[in-house]
């Protein structure tokens, strides 16, 4: 985010704001009520770029400006549409009460610019001290508790889980043993990963794909997916140049596992139903297979 700055704001604020738009007038135009019409927003204004920086790596394509906006754009992306998720969250719940909804998000920007700014600080001080006397499974299994303990707070606090794992992903990202803690994260994201997507897929009626109107609802919201994504980035990333605006556009098309997690906990709250959750994910897994294609054709080198 320092090394792109100004780009990757415009990029991450233009890239949430057009997806959110046009989700939650889609879901006006089926005539769908008003929590699902937010989530539909909210489903399409995630950005997941694991399958983008593969991409890009494997390309040579990493060490682009394109690429760094991209990675700043979309952190701050997943920042925002996690606030936004926590508060479509209460909204879904009936908690409709403005002061209240105004108090969570003041407690979420608290929450998230303390996460970002003074935790690594005081995570990098003790590290430097611990690191001699902890060993590295007592290392692991103190991020693992950091991981968990965020999120169990940021429950409490009135926020999704997931912005608790995620801002703790990013404190632990700037300490000098990451490399390491990565690694020994690895096999616990073999065994739990698979497990995911299977509960996730376990929600889905295959039944709901031989449906006329469901395969529609799949088409318009990949469409307005990928165009409202591409067209808010492109208009972001346009200072620096065309070509430039162009590869972010198609770098941050993909909503991957945010999106399918977003709308998991939609059907959790019961506030979408299995019409809408199959669709998001037919969505998110047309926009994760589509961008290396474009990723090949659009760059240059």
């Amino acid at each position: 985010l320092k090394a792109v700055g100004a780009q990757a704001v415009y990029v991450g604020l233009l890239g949430i704001s057009l997806p959110f738009i046009f989700g939650f007038l889609t879901g006006m135009i089926w005539k769908y009520p008003l929590v699902e019409n937010l989530f539909l927003g909210t489903i399409l204004v995630a950005t997941s770029v694991g399958i983008t920086i593969r991409v890009l790596a494997e390309l040579g394509y990493i060490h682009k400006r394109s690429a760094k906006i991209i990675l700043g754009a979309a952190v701050l992306d997943d920042i925002l549409g996690l606030i936004i998720l926590s508060v479509v969250k209460n909204v879904a719940l009936g908690k409709i009460n403005w002061l209240e909804l105004s108090i969570l998000v003041i407690e979420a920007i608290l929450f998230v610019i303390f996460l970002i700014t003074l935790a690594p600080r005081f995570v990098r001080r003790g590290a430097k001290r611990l690191t001699l006397f902890l060993t590295p499974p007592i290392r692991f299994q103190l991020s693992l508790i950091l991981c968990l303990g965020l999120s169990l707070l940021a429950e409490y606090i009135g926020l999704a889980a997931i912005v608790g794992a995620f801002m703790a992903g990013l404190v632990l990202s700037e300490t000098k043993g990451h490399v390491e803690l990565v690694g020994q994260f690895e096999p616990v994201g073999w065994f739990f990963v698979p497990f995911f997507f299977v509960v996730m897929g376990s929600y889905v009626n295959p039944r709901v794909f031989i449906q006329a109107e469901t395969l529609l609802i799949i088409f318009v919201l990949t469409v307005l997916a990928i165009v409202s994504k591409f067209l808010g980035s492109y208009l972001g990333a346009i200072g620096s140049g065309k070509q430039t605006a162009l590869e972010v556009g198609i770098g941050m098309i993909p909503r991957g596992e945010v999106g399918i997690v977003i709308a998991g906990i939609g059907l959790a709250s019961e506030a979408i139903g299995p019409e809408i959750y199959a669709s998001s994910v037919g969505m998110v897994i047309l926009t994760t297979l589509i961008t290396p294609f474009l990723i090949k054709v659009f760059f240059k080198k």
